[in-house]
């Protein structure tokens, strides 16, 4: 049911009339609220987040992707540094596995980043509403 809200409000925030959208658009107390929230999940879980994030973002009033997801992957290393703080503190990090995917992550999000400036915005935008739908169907599916 999640993945279905936050596709459905990324794909109003991006696509509807700006009347449409200036009518759902947060201000900065709630805009601060949405984030505290959406921080929280994502410091536990994390999964989905990059969704979530953009979403939340659309209803900042924020339309440029590449800036979105600038800003979504700033917010994100802000969210995982502090859960990694919480975890390394707890002794619970397996140091073998992590290394590598932390050289990983570095890698695939800069390339990513360099290819998504190159590609046309309503492009990336209509294939994030795409595979939202997709895992949306694919979830409740599923059972998940």
């Amino acid at each position: 049911m999640a993945h279905a809200v936050r596709t459905v409000v990324f794909a109003i925030g991006n696509f509807a009339p700006l009347e449409v959208v200036r009518r759902l658009e947060l201000g900065p107390r709630g805009a601060r609220v949405a984030h505290f929230i959406i921080s929280i999940y994502g410091g536990y879980f994390g999964g989905g987040i990059g969704f979530l994030m953009l979403a939340a973002l659309t209803l900042y009033g924020m339309r440029d992707i590449n800036a979105m997801n600038g800003l979504k992957m700033a917010l994100v290393g802000v969210m995982t540094v502090t859960a990694m703080v919480a975890f390394i503190i707890a002794d619970v990090v397996r140091w073998p596995q992590t290394l590598p995917m932390l050289i990983s992550s570095v890698i695939g999000g800069y390339v990513a980043a360099r290819i998504a400036q190159r590609i046309d915005q309503r492009l990336i935008k209509g294939f994030i509403v795409v595979f939202g739908a997709g895992l949306t169907v694919y979830f409740f599916w599923h059972g998940v």
